[in-house]
């Protein structure tokens, strides 16, 4: 079979490296939002034995109980984050109603911090598509809070 002359001027697959890009970008969005949508569900339903101890063990220690003078565990420095954060919480709402969810979302966007300097410094070693992977696995899939 004979080639035309114009086939050699015009490339093969003219303009489909630009649909690529756009379906990626379609994608990246599709699962950053749906990141978020995980993370918005985590707040209201992720809510476990470990955090309930670590609200506990925040609640005592901003009540007045010195905690490592009257039984001495290591685990309780995992109420440090939360003693701030509870402690900001009291400053802004007289009572404690809503200091778990407030404590839920003050998890999230120390997570999310966290996830956004991960990528920060993953970019300059892998490549942005794979660093937004990892942060997105980071975010959604999180230990203890």
């Amino acid at each position: 079979m004979k080639k035309l002359p114009w086939r050699k001027y015009v490339p093969a697959a003219a303009g489909t490296e630009c649909m690529k890009t756009k379906k990626k970008d379609i994608k990246m969005y599709l699962l950053w939002i749906l990141a978020v949508l995980v993370n918005i569900k985590s707040v209201s339903t992720d809510f476990g034995d470990d955090q309930a101890y670590a609200v506990a063990t925040s609640y005592r220690h901003i009540m007045g109980d010195r905690l490592f003078g009257e039984m001495c565990e290591p685990h309780q420095t995992s109420a440090f984050l939360a003693d701030f954060l509870m402690i900001l919480y009291k400053a802004i709402v007289p009572d404690m109603t809503g200091v778990v969810l407030f404590l839920q979302i003050g998890g999230v966007v120390v997570n999310a911090i966290a996830a956004y300097f991960l990528y920060r410094e993953l970019r300059h070693w892998i490549s942005g598509e794979l660093a937004q992977y990892i942060c997105m696995f980071f975010l959604v899939f999180r230990p203890k809070q």
